[in-house]
């Protein structure tokens, strides 16, 4: 996941914070995300503090040996998943 800060200038390669997600397992421990939408709200402090509200279509696992599951059988997963960052930092956490 990464933001881009659309008020700044100069090269979008400096404007652009790739985020490590902290503490977010994802499938299996992973870390994966399988977006499908998402919202942003920032916050009145500063620096700001965004609040990323993203769906994600996770993948049905087995309980017991952790493998994927057919989802075109069992239909959507989808969850909302809120991560939360202050502006210019390269972290986000659950």
């Amino acid at each position: 996941m990464a933001i881009l800060d659309t008020r700044a200038s100069g090269p979008v390669s400096q404007r652009l914070k790739w985020l490590d997600l902290v503490d977010f397992p994802g499938i299996n421990g992973d870390g994966t995300v399988n977006f499908q939408g998402f919202d942003v709200y920032v916050g009145e402090n500063d620096p700001p503090t965004l609040r990323m509200l993203l769906v994600n279509n996770r993948p049905f696992l087995d309980p017991v040996s952790g493998a994927l599951l057919d989802c075109t059988k069992l239909g959507a997963n989808a969850t909302i998943e809120l991560f939360e960052t202050t502006l210019g930092t390269q972290s986000s956490t659950m």
